[in-house]
């Protein structure tokens, strides 16, 4: 079977976009009855497979975990994928996306999180990854959660970690950035669409699909947009502020290699988003 279509981001990114100009691709992320329904949050929809969602929302309470505490090692996560209940459950819900017989997406936040799982069932894939400005995504969890802006960033930052970490060297990697989307849809759409006909060997000519795909994006969609420069923030930390900038270069030049270790959160990370966590709930 072709390999699966995974988009990956932090929560708020565009992924949810990314994941509807996919489906207009002509992948397949199951039926429509199936998705997450769309909210005052997502009006156009999440374009998330239900089961996968309680799935992954399962396997990381499992971990004391959530997604936006994410777990503190990736070796649990290893050992439960054989864990039989685990592995099954998994399996036979990637059989019910191939047995269709389509090309097939997934699309959950917190898949970026949870690749030490699935990258031990499906074994191949190819990563869609969506970028952007982690102050607009910060203020645009502020808005819907009531986080704070510095928890945010944090979880922002293991996110993009965890991608970059779980993806690097990969051969089929497509960067996307979200705010390039918005501004010039037709030659990200045209990039993208070339890709994936690449990736899948389509043949025929991608006219029909793009104008598909084109036709999704909205500049209209985008509610935050900052216009301060990330390396002028006052509140994310250095390691944040270089990871960023490596980004804006892994766009231009997917080449360039991430080194474990780089950009690392800081000591007593997860003791400051359990605290927010706390807080929040008493609030």
């Amino acid at each position: 079977m072709d390999k699966p279509i995974i988009i990956l981001g932090m929560h708020r990114s565009g992924t949810s976009l990314l994941a509807e100009v996919t489906n207009s691709w002509g992948a397949y992320g199951g039926r429509l009855d199936e998705f997450i329904p769309a909210d005052e949050a997502n009006q156009r929809g999440y374009w998330e497979y239900m089961p996968l969602v309680r799935f992954n929302e399962a396997l990381l309470a499992g971990e004391d975990a959530n997604w936006f505490v994410p777990p503190d090692s990736d070796e649990n996560l290893h050992k439960a994928a054989w864990d039989p209940r685990f592995r099954k459950a998994a399996s036979n819900m990637m059989a019910g996306m191939e047995n269709t017989g389509n090309t097939w997406y997934w699309k959950d936040p917190r898949l970026a999180i949870l690749l030490p799982f699935w990258q031990q069932l499906w074994h191949d894939a190819v990563y869609i990854i969506c970028l952007r400005h982690p102050l607009d995504i910060a203020m645009s969890i502020k808005k819907r959660n009531n986080f704070p802006v510095s928890a945010s960033l944090l979880i922002w930052q293991y996110y993009i970690l965890s991608i970059l970490k779980h993806t690097n060297g990969h051969p089929n990697v497509f960067f996307v950035s979200y705010e390039d989307l918005m501004d010039e849809p037709e030659p990200q759409c045209r990039h993208l669409c070339s890709f994936l006909d690449r990736m899948y060997s389509i043949q025929t000519s991608p006219a029909c699909r793009l104008e598909k795909m084109q036709a999704i994006v909205a500049p209209s969609q985008t509610h935050h947009r900052s216009s301060e420069s990330f390396s002028a923030s006052s509140i994310a930390t250095p390691e944040q502020i270089d990871l960023y900038a490596f980004l804006d270069k892994k766009i231009k030049q997917p080449e360039e290699r991430y080194m474990t270790g780089d950009f690392p959160l800081y000591r007593g990370w997860r003791e400051y988003l359990l605290t927010v966590n706390a807080l929040i709930r008493v609030r």
